[in-house]
């Protein structure tokens, strides 16, 4: 399986059978068009009209909510979890998606506004990549972020929606390293994951935005 960041909270989630896009970013114009091809695209909340849709390849299927679904190899799940609301008179809830391919679960839980609660925890289950928001702002910050990874207890640990330049007002992505008592480490253009290869202890993975690799 390999992993690519795309971006805020959009990543490419790949298996020889298929691959999932989780909430495609506005503008698709730097990214090689092969990593917006997928078969399954997910967004944490419902769109009347999912236009991010139109500008990717093919016709891949949208998941916007809660549920089971299984497609293109991938097995979904979502996850109802705490997040802001996008409106004023909207529901302060986002969905989390569990997937699974090849015998390996990843968990994006987006723009999670504070820690899930023992039942959420429950749902989403034994977790072996968990892409956590680590930046605070809308979404939970370094200390929430190490609480929530030892909730799921992951192998391993990828940050996102932390500090750049597109977003100067979040926590940089060291704070979160502090926070896990973890030396910071280089960012790799990809993760490639496989059960033998999982470490035994929760290892964070800093992944380089597509668009600035090989910088």
């Amino acid at each position: 399986m390999d992993i690519h960041w795309l971006g805020g909270s959009s990543f490419r989630i790949a298996g020889e059978d298929g691959a999932v896009l989780t909430n495609p970013p506005p503008r698709v114009g730097t990214i090689p068009p092969g990593l917006l091809q997928a078969s399954v695209v997910t967004f944490e909340r419902h769109l009347p009209v999912p236009n991010r849709v139109l500008d990717l390849p093919g016709s891949p299927f949208v998941v916007d909510g809660p549920g089971e679904y299984e497609v293109g190899g991938a097995f979904l799940i979502g996850v109802p979890v705490p997040g802001c609301p996008a409106e004023r008179d909207e529901v302060a809830g986002i969905t989390a998606y569990v997937i699974t391919m090849e015998g390996l679960t990843v968990c994006h839980l987006g723009g999670l506004a504070g820690p899930p609660t023992q039942e959420q925890v429950e749902a989403i289950g034994s977790v072996d990549v968990l892409l956590v928001p680590v930046g605070g702002g809308e979404t939970i910050g370094p200390a929430q972020a190490v609480e929530v990874v030892n909730q799921v207890e992951p192998a391993l640990v990828v940050p996102m929606c932390f500090r750049s330049a597109e977003h100067p007002h979040l926590e940089p992505v060291s704070r979160f390293f502090e926070e896990m008592g973890a030396p910071p480490s280089e960012p790799l253009d990809r993760l490639s994951v496989s059960r033998a290869k999982l470490p035994l202890e929760p290892q964070v993975v800093l992944l380089r935005p597509v668009g600035r690799q090989g910088q």
